[in-house]
């Protein structure tokens, strides 16, 4: 059982490890990218699970997780409601039903275009 538990916790940890350098990097994309000092972070309310969207004040705009797939229309109707034209970086943090469901929705969308996708390489639980 030892091992068992040695060998999740190691999986756990690599998991933890990969999201926080995926979300370092969206970071510093975000401020190298600004000419100004302000970086936006947006919260929008997918119920459970999560999503962000940064943004420079330039144009440059990384969308971390959707929610649920439930969630994609609301994540594009924020996403539109503030006048976003394009994803710069689209970033999953991992492959859990909260936290990519509603990125479909947004890949999907032909008026807001996402340059480049980022993800762990794991896959999900759900």
């Amino acid at each position: 059982m030892g091992g068992l538990v040695s060998i999740i916790q190691k999986k756990r940890l690599a998991r933890f490890i990969s999201i926080a350098a995926l979300l370092t990097f969206a970071l510093t994309a975000v401020q190298l990218r600004a000419t100004s000092t302000t970086t936006e972070a947006d919260f929008i309310n997918v119920g459970q699970g999560d999503s962000i969207l940064l943004r420079d004040g330039n144009g440059f705009n990384v969308l971390i997780d959707g929610g649920k797939r439930s969630a994609g229309p609301a994540v594009l109707a924020y996403l539109r409601a503030e006048g976003v034209t394009d994803i710069d970086v689209l970033v999953s943090t991992h492959a859990d039903a909260d936290h990519v469901g509603g990125l479909i929705d947004v890949l999907e969308a032909a008026d807001i275009p996402v340059l480049q996708v980022l993800y762990n390489g794991y896959p999900g639980d759900t």
